[in-house]
């Protein structure tokens, strides 16, 4: 996971739960975190949560392609960054294994990675 200096993960939830298998839900968390405050150019996430979904939001402008571009492997918005395109794929295969879903929107200058419960 990327380092970040002070706040740079904020958390809009409390007393929430749901039944995963940890050693793969941290995975999806991880990967969407860690994208968040890679692409951003502030290097700030916000994580929200409902028993519905969690949300991962993120400054920055919009995706240049629909999120299923993005959830096939070795996809990549520039290949110049480090990786090999495979972390919304892990994403999508983990959730779908879970019963959830991942949807992306934009909106008021957010990127926002939603898991529908």
């Amino acid at each position: 996971m990327l380092l970040c200096e002070g706040n740079c993960v904020e958390k809009d939830y409390s007393n929430f739960r749901i039944t995963v298998d940890p050693d793969h839900f941290v995975i999806v968390l991880k990967n969407l975190i860690d994208n968040a405050l890679k692409f951003s150019p502030d290097k700030h996430a916000i994580i929200k949560a409902t028993p519905k979904k969690i949300e991962i939001l993120s400054k920055g402008e919009p995706l240049k392609h629909p999120l299923p571009y993005y959830t096939e492997p070795f996809s990549q918005e520039m290949k110049n960054h480090d990786g090999f395109g495979l972390g919304l794929y892990i994403v999508k295969s983990i959730l779908e294994i879970h019963g959830a879903k991942l949807d992306y929107r934009y909106e008021d200058g957010y990127n926002i990675f939603e898991i529908l419960l």
